[in-house]
């Protein structure tokens, strides 16, 4: 038995007439009796009966119809679902936040993408650029958040797009700075410092550390790498004797005994997504697609004076 064959008895035995059933199907009223014959000569059975205004089944042919019915059912779930894999509107995209990133950015996208293709079964993760890229590259994720610069592995690409997150320098409310709106560069020279740790982004820290030095030279006095979390924490607790320069969306400018202020000029990471290379799927294209139309509409802050790393 053949698919089409049983798919033309399902659709006489919903019309009743094989007119009607062969417009349906998009053929001719012969090709369509052809397939009947075709059917009934494989079974070596009469599966209906007919005159000029109706057709019926017999009681061999009513008992096909349970399992014909199934299987058409079964053919036209598959074609949906490959129809549905192949546009985009179906499958699993893995995608990974980065941590300390553009937050509203990045909930905006999936949140947008979850909603225009409510197929895609979405599955998210947070880490830092080092961690991500090499998820994508041992392939357990399919895209992933990243700050530039970053060592990209062969095989990856990356989308940038035109946002930037400034960094912060994290001080002690009783720090004779903390009146200050912004903190100009010059004025740490000599100050110790904090800089985030470079087991989140190599790249990314040695960048800002030359950033750092064209402004201040030999006075650059870095005494320690933090993570964003353990800095603030340990320069609220008085734990940490100097400055931290902090990776932070403006979500999370709040903590206790602590101020955030932006440094002039500010040193600013570019956003991105990476993906494989050879990834040519719908889904990322979609992804993409709802990235580039969410940053241009996600409200960010101005940041004056922004140097990029």
């Amino acid at each position: 038995m053949e698919l089409a064959h049983l798919r033309a008895l399902v659709m006489i035995a919903s019309k009743r007439h094989f007119g009607q059933a062969a417009t349906e199907l998009g053929i001719t009223q012969p090709a369509l009796t052809q397939r009947i014959q075709a059917l009934e000569r494989g079974l070596g059975a009469q599966l209906m009966t007919r005159n000029a205004r109706r057709v019926e089944l017999t009681e061999l042919g009513e008992e096909l119809l349970l399992y014909a019915s199934r299987l058409v059912e079964i053919e036209d779930e598959a074609k949906r679902r490959i129809a549905d894999h192949v546009a985009g509107r179906g499958g699993r995209l893995r995608i990974a936040y980065l941590l300390d990133g553009d937050v509203p950015l990045q909930s905006s996208t999936v949140a947008t993408f979850r909603r225009l293709f409510p197929g895609v079964t979405v599955e998210v993760s947070v880490a830092t650029s080092e961690t991500n890229l090499r998820a994508l590259a041992c392939r357990s994720i399919d895209a992933a958040f990243i700050e530039l610069p970053a060592a990209i592995p062969i095989g990856i690409s990356k989308y940038s797009s035109g946002r930037c997150y400034q960094l912060f320098l994290v001080l002690p409310a009783s720090h004779h700075l903390s009146k200050q709106r912004f903190i100009r560069v010059d004025e740490l020279r000599g100050a110790p410092l904090s800089l985030p740790t470079g087991t989140t982004n190599q790249a990314f820290v040695s960048a800002l550390t030359r950033w750092f030095r064209r402004h201040l030279g030999d006075d650059l006095n870095v005494v320690a790498h933090e993570a964003t979390d353990q800095a603030i924490e340990a320069v609220a607790s008085g734990g940490l004797s100097c400055l931290a320069v902090v990776r932070c969306s403006p979500v999370r400018l709040q903590a206790k005994h602590v101020l955030f202020r932006p440094l002039k000029p500010a040193p600013v990471v570019q956003f991105a997504l990476a993906y494989r290379s050879e990834d040519k799927s719908s889904i990322l294209e979609n992804l993409l697609n709802v990235l580039a139309q969410v940053e241009s509409v996600t409200p960010l802050d101005a940041i004056r004076h922004g140097e990029p790393l």
